[in-house]
């Protein structure tokens, strides 16, 4: 609610009304999306949980970061709507990052009268090279797969892998667009590209919730992607519609509160008196405030009570000195 969404006047940006929606690229040769705008499905911009019909952006309170310049969070209330306000999909949806590691949640997915299918894109790039699933040498050709309980998928140094086996739609195709499409006083010449798009199928049911997730590595080979998806380095500890948490092999936990609430972690409670955006690493703690009304937030851990004070504007607090014991 604190930002517009993005404009489109005098004919330019015909396609952007999903942009900074929680749209999230992986850049590493500088060639993933150069010029790739005229190809794009702009339905399935990179990060994007969408369903079939034209959508648009329902602006929430609750979104914000917390990090301590090593590694951080990101979380988002996601909500869409159609344009006449009778179809909506709803989400919790938040980005752990660290080292060479996104992990993506997605919880409490809602989707209200519609019947199509809910999906997730999880990238849509440049095709670049060979791209493998599951298996070291089992490389998919050109065209659209339809693949079932999907472990992981490796495409030009990045590996994708779903939190658990994952219905996927695989596009590796052959696009031509225009930039005219996207700003009318652009060339009308045809651009042809290459596109890799992974798209994560949601199953649909208006009555009962669901959570997912994926996570985003930076993987030089299908070898050493099947190692990470067998022994992940992460551990996924809560992604439900009160609260997403993330923790890591050398301790560093991430925490998304959406209200007030208790994170179990082992034989221990680890409770907010607030909704906000933990993180824990290198014995302290920093805080945000994702709604941004700032002041005191109580966190219990073991014997440990600390009152934190959180800015108003959302930025990370000064971090605090922070024993998780363990």
């Amino acid at each position: 609610t604190r930002t517009l969404t993005s404009e489109s006047i005098n004919h330019e940006n015909q396609k952007g009304r999903l942009l900074n929606n929680g749209d999230a690229y992986l850049i590493k040769d500088g060639h993933e999306y150069f010029d790739l705008m005229p190809v794009w499905d702009w339905e399935l911009l990179p990060g994007i949980t969408n369903f079939k019909g034209k959508s648009k952006i329902s602006r929430q309170n609750y979104v914000g970061s917390v990090g301590d310049k090593e590694s951080g969070l990101t979380a988002m209330d996601y909500r869409l709507e159609d344009k006449v306000n009778n179809q909506s999909l709803s989400a919790h949806k938040v980005w752990v990052c660290k080292d060479d590691l996104v992990v993506c949640l997605i919880s409490d997915i809602r989707a209200e009268n519609i019947q199509s299918e809910v999906y997730t894109a999880l990238d849509q790039c440049r095709w670049q090279g060979k791209v493998t699933v599951n298996e070291p040498g089992n490389v998919l050709k050109e065209g659209v797969h339809k693949l079932k309980k999907v472990q992981w998928i490796h495409h030009n140094g990045f590996g994708y892998i779903p939190i658990e086996p994952a219905d996927m739609e695989l596009c590796l195709n052959t696009f031509t667009g225009t930039w005219k499409s996207i700003n009318t006083s652009q060339s009308a010449q045809p651009v042809t590209d290459k596109v890799f798009k992974p798209v994560m199928v949601h199953p649909v049911n208006n009555s009962v919730a669901k959570s997912t997730g994926y996570v985003l590595a930076s993987c030089k080979t299908p070898q050493l992607l099947k190692k990470l998806a067998g022994k992940p380095t992460w551990k996924i500890l809560s992604n439900d519609k009160d609260c997403q948490a993330v923790s890591f092999q050398d301790g560093t936990l991430e925490v998304a509160f959406f209200s007030a609430g208790t994170l179990k972690i082992r034989n221990s409670e680890l409770t907010s008196d607030k909704p906000c955006l933990m993180l824990i690493a290198n014995d302290k703690i920093c805080v945000s405030d994702p709604n941004h009304n700032g002041g005191i937030i109580k966190i219990r851990w073991k014997d440990q009570v600390l009152e934190i004070e959180v800015p108003k504007d959302g930025t990370t607090s000064e971090g605090k000195s922070f024993d998780m014991g363990y």
